[in-house]
């Protein structure tokens, strides 16, 4: 047991798993345990998760015996934690070696923040800065409720699961849900509790993907055992607006959260707009025909 347990959901991540242990390994907090929890890979991942764990007793391997999906797999390795805190590392990221050291400190500094990030950089394949990105991670300390989720929504873009997390918060959401953007809906569960503290400085180095998958691919990693809905960015919708409607916050802070998340989508998420728009534009179609024909029968 470390003070920090690093959960590890790995997939067939052999062309990237060996940089992103050593990021690990060589941080300046040394204090932590890695948990590799295997989810069937069929390429080379557990030879060189192995290879490590031989040489470093920090990390301890558990092989999933039938295939759980994305995100039943990153809820066993919480399950099976047990430090004093808590942090995601996908197979694919670079963590710069005072990531968790200064991320640990934000949070503990921050008494009401569930978790601690750092800002975020951008690499490619082989490692390199993909230069400026117009995303940043999300940092919400000292903010009412109704701004913690304008800050999600403001985005495309979502990293903060991989902060380092209070447990015993983390504890109180529904976790990661086997749903189609279901680690968004784990960050607005996560806010509904408390706010994020940001190290400002960009310490966590995410890996963008040569071919950005589809929404059915983005499913399927989730968890392969599902249908994608017949309109995924609705359901995705709903399923925020039950998470914030379920939350223990008073009437008021939730009817006032939804209002300000349905605005913050309609004035300055062009994309989930656009999304929702679509997939309900026979919906509206109908809708206005009928107002039209109650006003020519009026």
């Amino acid at each position: 047991m470390g003070t920090v347990a690093i959960g590890m959901p790995v997939y067939n991540g052999a062309k990237y798993i060996q940089s992103t242990l050593q990021s690990l390994l060589n941080q300046t907090f040394s204090d932590f345990s890695i948990l590799i929890c295997d989810d069937g890979s069929t390429d080379g991942t557990l030879d060189i998760c192995h290879a490590f764990a031989a040489k470093d007793k920090r990390i301890k391997i558990i092989n999933n015996e039938t295939r759980l999906g994305g995100a039943r797999n990153f809820n066993k390795t919480f399950d099976l934690s047990d430090g004093e805190f808590f942090m995601w590392a996908s197979q694919d990221d670079i963590f710069h070696p005072d990531y968790i050291a200064k991320c640990l400190k934000k949070l503990k500094e921050s008494p009401d923040c569930i978790l601690a990030l750092s800002e975020i950089d951008f690499i490619d394949e082989y490692g390199n800065s993909r230069g400026a990105v117009d995303y940043s991670n999300i940092g919400t300390a000292g903010m009412p409720v109704e701004m913690r989720i304008r800050e999600v929504f403001r985005r495309v873009g979502w990293w903060a699961i991989y902060g380092i997390i209070r447990p015993e918060m983390l504890r109180q959401t529904k976790m990661y849900r086997g749903e189609f953007a279901g680690d968004v809906v784990l960050i607005v569960d996560m806010l509904l509790q408390g706010n994020m503290a940001k190290v400002e400085e960009p310490l966590f180095f995410y890996r963008l993907p040569l071919n950005p998958g589809t929404v059915e691919q983005n499913l399927q990693s989730i968890d392969h055992t599902k249908k994608l809905p017949d309109k995924p960015y609705t359901a995705f919708l709903q399923s925020v607006i039950r998470c914030i409607a379920e939350s223990d916050h008073s009437i008021e802070d939730k009817l006032k959260t939804i209002n300000v998340l349905i605005w913050t989508i309609a004035n300055e998420n062009g994309f989930i707009n656009e999304k929702l728009i679509y997939e309900n534009m026979s919906d509206y179609v109908s809708l206005a025909l009928r107002k039209n024909l109650c006003l020519m029968n009026s």
